[in-house]
């Protein structure tokens, strides 16, 4: 069957409801440094790296804290390599 048409992610992918937003869910602006450039979509997974408290996209293979989900990403935006940009 043929794609007909793709759409972006959007928040509402990942966020459906915030009935009472001091209640539910934290909106916190993190420091992100990432080693290369990404732009970070809707849903990605962030780890916190434990020494600096910064925050990384999550792997699996991770040993500096950032396995451990802490953070998803609401909104796009391109992280450049090596620096740190709040997100």
């Amino acid at each position: 069957m043929p794609v007909i048409a793709t759409e972006n992610k959007r928040i509402s992918n990942v966020l459906k409801s915030e009935y009472e937003a001091e209640l539910a869910y934290c909106r916190l602006v993190v420091t992100v440094n990432e080693a290369t450039a990404k732009t970070y979509v809707p849903g990605m997974v962030l780890g916190k790296i434990t020494a600096s408290g910064k925050y990384l996209t999550a792997v699996e293979t991770a040993s500096d804290g950032s396995k451990t989900a802490a953070a998803i990403v609401l909104f796009e935006q391109a992280i450049p390599a090596s620096t740190d940009t709040k997100v």
